[in-house]
Formats: C-alpha cells, sequence, structure tokens
C-alpha cells in the first residue's frame, strides 16, 4: 500500500468515525453487550438515550449550521470575462445503476453536471475536465465505471461535444482530483477555470485544489442543502440525518486544515 493509500484509508476510517449512523449503531452494540452480562436495568438507560437522540436529530437540524456557513462563503454568481476551462468534480454520479441498467444516471447532486453543461453552452470555446474516479483504495469492481465516464456520457447526451472534454478517472477524493486533474488538463499561467462542486464543498476543493498548484480558479458552487433554519425545523429524520453527517465531514476537513496550517 502506497502512502497515498494509507492517507485515503485514514480519511475513510475518520469520516466512519464521526458518521450519526455509526454512532447509532454504537450505541445498539453497546445494548447488546449489556444484556449479555445481564445488566437490563443499564440497557433501558441506554436505549432511552438512543430514542431521545434519535427524536432530537429528526426536528432539529444539527448539521445547517456547518453547512449553511460553508455554503455562505460563496454564494452563486454568474462568472464573466475569458474562460480557458471548466472543472466538473465527480460525486454526482450512480455508478452502480450505470453498471446494472446501462443508463447513466445521477443523484442528488447532479446540478454539478447540469451546471456543466449550461456553462459549456456559454463558454463555447472552454475546455471541460471531467475527473473522478472509482472511489476505492484499490481498482476493485472493475465493472464499475468511474465517476469522471458517467458524467462525461450524461454532459454528451447534453450536447457537449466529446472532443472538448477532458476525461479524468483515477482520483479517489479531492485533493486526487486536484492533482490529477491539474496534470490531465494541463492549465497554462493566467488561464482562469470555472470550479463545479456543491456549495458546502466548494471551501475544501479551492484550498485542495490551491494546493496542488492549481491559480485561477472561478468558484460555480451548485446543489445548496440549506435555506433558513426555520425551513429546517420540523420533523425530517433522513434529511437531518444526512445534512448532521455532511456538517461532521466538513468541520473534519476544517481540522485538518487548521492543524496543516492551510
Amino acid at each position: 500500500m502506497t502512502s497515498a493509500d494509507l492517507i485515503f484509508v485514514l480519511r475513510k476510517i475518520a469520516g466512519f468515525a464521526v458518521s450519526p449512523y455509526v454512532w447509532l449503531i454504537v450505541g445498539m452494540l453497546v445494548c447488546l453487550v449489556l444484556l449479555w452480562r445481564g445488566r437490563t436495568r443499564w440497557v433501558a438507560g441506554v436505549l432511552c438515550g438512543l430514542v431521545a437522540w434519535m427524536l432530537f436529530i429528526a426536528i432539529v437540524p444539527l448539521g445547517w449550521t456547518a453547512i449553511n456557513q460553508r455554503e455562505s462563503l460563496y454564494p452563486p454568481a454568474m462568472p464573466e470575462g475569458p474562460v480557458a476551462g471548466i472543472i466538473l468534480l465527480g460525486g454526482s454520479e450512480r455508478r452502480h445503476v450505470r453498471a446494472h441498467w446501462g443508463r447513466a444516471e445521477i443523484n442528488e447532486a447532479g446540478d454539478r453536471v447540469i451546471a456543466a453543461a449550461s456553462l459549456a453552452r456559454q463558454f463555447p470555446q472552454a475546455r471541460v475536465l471531467v475527473t473522478g474516479g472509482r472511489g476505492g483504495p484499490r481498482p476493485g469492481r472493475t465493472d464499475l465505471p468511474s465517476e469522471a465516464s458517467v458524467s462525461a456520457e450524461i454532459l454528451a447526451g447534453l450536447g457537449v461535444q466529446t472532443e472538448r472534454m477532458l476525461i479524468e478517472g483515477r482520483a479517489r477524493n479531492t485533493l486526487e482530483n486536484a492533482r490529477l486533474g491539474l496534470e490531465r488538463a494541463a492549465p497554462q499561467p493566467g488561464e482562469h477555470w470555472i470550479l463545479i462542486t456543491s456549495g458546502y464543498h466548494m471551501d475544501r476543493a479551492l484550498r485542495q485544489f490551491r494546493q496542488a498548484g492549481w491559480d485561477g480558479l472561478i468558484p460555480y458552487p451548485v446543489d445548496f442543502r440549506t435555506t433558513t433554519w426555520g425551513d429546517a425545523l420540523g420533523w425530517a429524520p433522513y434529511r437531518n440525518m444526512v445534512t448532521l453527517e455532511g456538517g461532521m465531514h466538513e468541520q473534519l476537513a476544517r481540522l485538518v486544515f487548521w492543524l496543516r496550517g492551510l
């Protein structure tokens, strides 16, 4: 295993550890251990705590603040001036659906692909870098397409000429998107490239692209997840859990940046 693979695995483990789904499973495992040891009174206490915690999460959007703060850093704005290229980060593709059904489809982050197609029409001379691999430390299932190949297929269906596209299908995370994308696109000094990703992910993406040595980026955030606190408050178990997990991941990334002085 290379150092890049090790870093990738450690990041996955850290992301796994901060997931609220994992906390719930750990709580249930604790209950099983307590039952096995005959501590029934303790089991009742842990279960009451778990139920109260889940009800609280279902009503109160705990992850809203973290996501909203990230999204507020780069509000939507239409890019102007000469644009040499457009960068589409992977993450909006349903790769298993493409492999099983033979149909390229997108998930809740599909605004990324739509925005790339729209900007490609607005800037017809711009190249389109589509980056995203298979998301694992090893090649894994070779029957699964890369994120980039699925997005490129959708973009072609939306009218983007294939000869304009630069396909980078090896990156497993944002930093590799930046490093491998820079190698693939080879931007010239002074060129401006539009970076497309989800609003809450934009700050982290820009930091890592700049860390990789890519200058002249124009942020184009899409896929916004928050509006107001009042809109978010209410019974929404799945949405709140997903938002909390996303918020925890972004806070973890901020901690890593702070520790590294970035």
